[in-house]
């Protein structure tokens, strides 16, 4: 007996400025004719749909903490909610 699977969504209200949601990513440029890939930190705030993106040369703990410092700088306060990290 096959059963089609179905995704079911569980619809959520944020608040402002209580979540907000970090991710890396990878960008590739072109700099002066060669390849360089830079790690991306990307910050999405669930509410605004605001996004922060910070661009690093490793996902390493110095660079996760300077990313995490430059967006709470430029968004002027901090975040209740960051999932992973809460």
């Amino acid at each position: 007996m096959d059963r089609e699977e179905k995704e079911a969504y569980i619809r959520q209200e944020y608040q402002p400025g209580k979540v907000v949601e970090f991710d890396w990513g990878e960008v590739k440029l072109i700099i002066a004719g060669k390849q360089v890939v830079f790690e991306m930190s990307a910050f999405t705030a669930a509410k605004s749909n605001y996004r922060f993106v910070d661009l690093c040369y490793h996902q390493k703990t110095e660079a996760f903490l300077d990313t995490h410092v430059n967006f709470f700088e430029d968004v002027g306060g901090i975040y209740r909610i960051i999932p992973g990290l809460s």
